[in-house]
């Protein structure tokens, strides 16, 4: 290891995309072992480098040309080269590590290379022969050229974006003209830049770069520019790009991909601009992902989260989402993400959940940040925050592996509102700072999350100065991310703008009317958000002085049903304001309701492990009454899970939920291992026995 970071420069360390370099002293051991052996055994040994997979010693001694495998064998496993399974009857072998493999290839002369991956060819399946049909190419070849990129197309037509990647950057390789490799290059980048392979996409940046000038490669590199931060640059190339297109076909990529610059800019009025017409020619059943989930959220930015669903509803995807199609997996995500933010809370966490363990089961499907940090989302105003918080861990893994830096501010702010409503004041303050570190590339995007983020923990903080203080900033975020997260902000504007008479004024007031106003909107199609717009307009006639109106939108919040689109939160402050309000207005004859409805708020804050506002509601119980037992008994407002880690959290969560240590390692990105080491660390810290007491301590809400 010490050689390894001694040799390789930091960038190759960091670069995921390709396997560690062999440490010079480790490959002088390996290769000079490899030069000891008997004849046979190196040629056995280089055939298995060739292949480098595990394989019968049938076959790996018919590739080597080797008449007696067996000592062959012997001598590779004495000297701990190659590993075997005894108990298989075809001798299944293979070189012992990835290490010592690409040692001992280096070290084939490259005439008896090639001519053992010509050999090898004829000997595996017929995907795997591209690979070595290539390495066996002595020179360009523009026979193989055209096959790969046949095969490519093909590949790429069943959603297999990185092998036809592969198969078209061999073609550029083997490409006899400067014209047909860059062709083959610019088509390579195309496939990853619309499946959303971002990370791979960039690393081919500076090789697009040197194509000569063409529509083609300024429409790739304005994609990467604009997915990188570089607005301007992305506007000009894809400007560029749109003008100098020939055809309809050639024309349509390079606008939608305009669009989504404009979109990551949250500018919904120049999107639509570039995209409507596009729109008009593309029939309502077209598979065309990309261009309606992009047109979608510029609607969104002028008209709210309906305007962006009424888009999708043109395309009339299937409502399961289990029968839409992968290549339609884009608009799903889209659909799940404004319903949502429309308020149709289940029926985006039934659009989005399935999406998720699509990605998880086909390699095929891209995995995108917004899935996860949406789905959190939702998992937020519905109550579920364990979930969420695991939504969030899953985002900024994604983030962090496949450049999407414009959902690290949303992922942070989902984690810091989360952590604050929990009580979790340092994990919710190392959030909001890396929310706030995190919004430069994509400023008018992003800037709107740390607003809401620290908004949120003045709120779990009871802090109402400080709320108003974080949303005096709401004028300096971009007007179309404040329209279509208006259901994560507005309910906060209302509180703390109408929370004392000292934040009260008469244009304060006017715009906490203007928010309720746009959620009156959204409960049109999401009834359960009756709950949250009568407590707001609640809190407005109160702070207007309209007593016997405020007690009505009351009596009407909590006469909502509560379903699956309820936010719990919400209801629960309900309760209390409620109670605050009958003690203020009407003590004399409310007095044993105002202390019921104070006793339910703490039942339900308690019951989501809103510690915070709990412990506040908590205490007006007790200063009601000589014990809360009296009401009911006493309610334990802790939070057990407070002295865990996130990971900790996050694992006990899992496993209080039924599933296995593998099963929990394949939803946080870890190893099995890794699992039973931090829930050791949990037994030990809640000094519990075993799983049964965890799903006690961790019981769902």
């Amino acid at each position: 290891m010490q050689t390894l970071l001694a040799e390789v420069p930091s960038t190759v360390l960091a670069d995921t995309l390709h396997p560690l370099p062999v440490p010079s002293t480790l490959k002088a051991v390996i290769q000079q072992t490899f030069h000891s052996l008997p004849t046979d055994a190196c040629r056995l040994a280089e055939a298995l480098a060739v292949l480098d997979r595990v394989t019968t010693l049938g076959v790996a001694g018919q590739l080597a040309g080797v008449d007696a495998p067996e000592a062959a064998l012997e001598a590779l496993l004495a000297a701990g080269l190659v590993a075997w399974d005894p108990s298989e009857a075809s001798t299944p072998i293979r070189i012992h590590h990835a290490l010592q493999r690409d040692a001992i290839y280096q070290a084939i002369a490259p005439g008896r290379r090639r001519s053992l991956h010509t050999a090898a060819a004829a000997l595996v399946g017929a995907e795997e022969a591209w690979a070595h049909r290539v390495a066996a190419a002595a020179t360009t070849d523009a026979y193989l050229t055209s096959q790969l990129a046949a095969e490519a197309s093909r590949q790429a037509g069943n959603g297999c974006i990185e092998r036809a990647t592969t198969l078209e950057l061999w073609a550029a390789d083997l490409s006899p003209s400067r014209d047909a490799h860059e062709d083959h290059l610019l088509t390579a980048a195309t496939y990853l830049c619309l499946g959303r392979r971002h990370a791979r996409a960039l690393a081919l940046a500076d090789r697009v770069e040197h194509c000569a000038p063409s529509p083609r490669r300024n429409a790739v590199l304005g994609f990467l520019a604009s997915i990188s931060g570089n607005p301007g640059t992305a506007e000009r190339l894809l400007t560029l790009a749109v003008a100098g297109a020939t055809d309809p076909d050639t024309h349509a990529l390079p606008s939608t991909w305009l669009g989504l610059a404009y979109v990551l800019r949250a500018q919904g009025a120049k999107t639509l601009s570039v995209l409507r017409p596009l729109l008009d020619e593309v029939p309502p059943t077209s598979a065309t992902s990309q261009l309606r989930g992009i047109a979608a959220a510029a609607a969104g930015y002028i008209h709210g989260p309906r305007a962006s669903l009424e888009v999708i509803a043109k395309a009339r995807l299937p409502e399961d989402p289990r029968q839409v199609p992968p290549a339609d997996s884009a608009l799903l995500h889209a659909r799940g993400a404004f319903r949502v933010l429309a308020g149709q809370h289940a029926d985006g966490i039934r659009d989005l959940m399935p999406l998720v363990a699509r990605q998880r089961t086909d390699r095929y499907v891209s995995v995108d940040a917004a899935e996860r940090y949406n789905l959190g989302f939702a998992y937020y105003l519905t109550g579920h925050w364990d979930d969420a918080l695991i939504a969030a861990e899953q985002a900024l893994l994604i983030t962090d592996d496949d450049e999407q830096p414009w959902g690290i501010a949303p992922t942070h702010a989902l984690a810091a509102m989360t952590h604050a409503q929990r009580g979790h004041w340092e994990q919710a303050h190392t959030h909001l700072q890396a929310c706030r570190r995190s919004t430069a590339l994509f400023p008018e995007l992003t800037s709107l999350f740390p607003v809401l983020a620290q908004a949120a923990y003045a709120q779990a903080q009871g802090d109402y100065p400080a709320m108003a203080d974080a949303l005096a900033a709401l004028d300096e975020t971009a007007p179309g991310t404040r329209t279509i997260y208006s259901l994560l902000g507005a309910p906060l504007l209302v509180q703390a703008t109408t929370a004392s008479p000292t934040l009260r004024s008469s244009r304060g007031l006017d715009n906490a009317a203007k928010a309720i106003e746009v959620l009156d909107d959204l409960s049109q199609n999401a009834p359960a958000l009756l709950s949250t717009t009568h407590w707001l307009h609640a809190r407005l006639a109160t702070a207007r002085g309209h007593s016997n109106q405020a007690l009505s939108h009351y009596r009407q919040a909590l006469d909502t049903p509560v379903t699956d689109d309820d936010i719990p939160l919400h209801r629960a402050l309900c309760h209390h304001d409620l109670a605050c309000h009958l003690l203020t207005h009407h003590q004399a004859h409310h007095r044993l309701e105002a202390t019921q409805h104070l006793q339910l708020a703490v039942q339900r804050l308690t019951a989501l492990r809103a510690t915070p506002h709990a412990q506040r509601a908590t205490a007006g119980l007790e200063s009601l009454l000589p014990t809360s037992a009296a009401v009911g008994g006493n309610h334990d407002v802790s939070d057990p899970a407070a002295q865990l880690t996130e990971r900790e959290r996050s694992v006990s969560h899992l496993a209080a939920r039924g599933l296995t240590n593998k099963e929990i390692a394949h939803e946080l990105f870890v190893s099995a291992k890794t699992v039973e080491y931090h829930l050791g660390h949990v037994y030990a810290k809640l000094q519990l026995s075993g799983r049964r007491q965890l799903r006690r301590v961790f019981e769902p809400v």
